[in-house]
């Protein structure tokens, strides 16, 4: 694919390949996407894009608050999101299951209500990109549950 460059977004070159990345965050809104997962993406669709394309594609979108960067896990890679999917920066939460590793978004006004009533108690920011609770999945209670 050629590198068409394309007029300034806040200060950086547009490419196809970042086109083509935003287009991907766009069709999997709801999905905890990495690098690896782009790079397999335009691997399988014959796309021709470098691992250092994507990664600096990624940081700049970041910067461009186009996507959200956070780690689940420090074994993990990093994950990185949508930011349509934050409902117009309302706060949403990750839950992460032990048991299939799982990570699902959840919109939540009782959190959003504690993090205000730390923020107004501590003065305490939470970073809810980073806020991740732990837990075990319906369907893998149930396969537990079979197992027994």
């Amino acid at each position: 694919m050629e590198n068409v460059k394309s007029p300034l977004v806040k200060g950086h070159y547009k490419t196809k390949q970042r086109d083509l990345i935003v287009d991907y965050f766009k069709r999997s809104t709801k999905k905890h996407i990495t690098a690896d997962d782009i790079i397999t993406y335009f691997k399988n669709k014959n796309i021709s894009c470098s691992k250092s394309t994507v990664y600096r594609a990624l940081d700049m979108l970041v910067k461009e608050n186009i996507i959200s960067k956070y780690m689940i896990d420090e074994k993990v890679q990093a994950c990185y999101s949508y930011n349509s999917c934050h409902h117009d920066g309302e706060a949403h939460y990750h839950l992460r299951c032990n048991e299939c590793d799982k990570v699902f978004h959840i919109d939540g006004e009782e959190f959003t209500k504690m993090s205000n009533k730390i923020k107004k108690e501590f003065d305490f920011d939470i970073d809810i990109s980073k806020t991740v609770l732990y837990g075990k999945w319906k369907d893998c209670k149930a396969k537990e549950k079979n197992k027994k």
